[in-house]
This record gives C-alpha cells, sequence and structure tokens, in this order.
C-alpha cells in the first residue's frame, strides 16, 4: 500500500513514539542526540513524500544518514578551511598544491 505525504511526514513522530522506551534509557546527551536526529529526518518528509521507497524505516535511516553526510561534508570544509588559514596548504586528498577554498558564500 502506497504512503501518502501526511503518512510520511509524521513518521518521525511515529518513530519517536515507538521508540520512547530506547530514549528513557539514554543518558542525556544522548537523548539530545536522539531528538535531534528525528528532527534532522523530518526535514526530508516531502523528499520522502515523492519517492516510491520501501517503507517507512527506510525512508526514515535514508533521512538521518543524508543529514550525517551533510555534516560531514560541511566538517570536511572546515578543516580544509582551516588547514590553508594555518598551514597556507590543504591536506585533503588533493594534497598541496590544491586551490585554495571559495570563501564562504561564495558560489
Amino acid at each position: 500500500m502506497e504512503q501518502t505525504a501526511p503518512e510520511i511526514q509524521t513518521m518521525p513522530d511515529l518513530a519517536a513514539l515507538r521508540l520512547d522506551g530506547f530514549r528513557r534509557a539514554l543518558r542525556d546527551r544522548e537523548q539530545r542526540a536522539f531528538d535531534r536526529v528525528l528532527r534532522r529526518a523530518q526535514t526530508r518528509a516531502s523528499a520522502a513524500a515523492e519517492a516510491a521507497a520501501g517503507g517507512p524505516a527506510e525512508v526514515l535511516f535514508l533521512s538521518v544518514l543524508i543529514e550525517q553526510e551533510l555534516s560531514i561534508m560541511r566538517m570536511e570544509a572546515a578543516i580544509e578551511e582551516l588547514c590553508w588559514s594555518v598551514l597556507g596548504h590543504s591536506v585533503g586528498p588533493e594534497g598541496q598544491g590544491a586551490a585554495p577554498p571559495a570563501p564562504r558564500g561564495a558560489p
């Protein structure tokens, strides 16, 4: 049975309800991380409505993975920018001689 957009958009809320016992067993810091994961998954609800993905769990996992990858990309960019400002060269996979990163906000 195909899910409608409202059903998918409430999926993180349903997951939170289903996993409430798990959440309560977590430490405070872990609970905050858990809540953040579910909030971030909510931002992908419109994409999930367009996709013919598997079940709600698959959509939730993909949403979380996308958010984690975006976070990793932001950290890599920040590290690269820091390397250029401190060392004057890249230490990434391109190695020395790579062009410096574009300033933040630049296209």
